[in-house]
């Protein structure tokens, strides 16, 4: 049991943010917050896919990282 009480495993999945349009209707669906770090480095790259995709594999990979160290169990794995 976590200190939460929860005892259902959870398993993260991360997708990469790199289309500022599609991450801010994301958020405003689901209630969440967007970081403003992260949606002004994407706004500045709207027309440069690369750059955009690049910012956002960067942001998904410095997560991937922190997830085990906030107590995740790991990511699931491609087949």
């Amino acid at each position: 049991m976590t200190a939460t009480g929860c005892t259902t495993p959870i398993v993260p999945e991360i997708m990469p943010a790199t289309d500022v349009r599609r991450i801010r209707r994301f958020a405003q669906l689901s209630s969440a917050s967007f970081p403003a770090d992260l949606a002004h480095r994407l706004e500045a790259a709207r027309d440069d896919t690369a750059e955009g995709h690049r910012i956002g594999v960067a942001q998904a990979t410095h997560m991937t990282n922190r997830l085990p160290t906030e107590g995740a169990l790991g990511l699931p794995t491609s087949p």
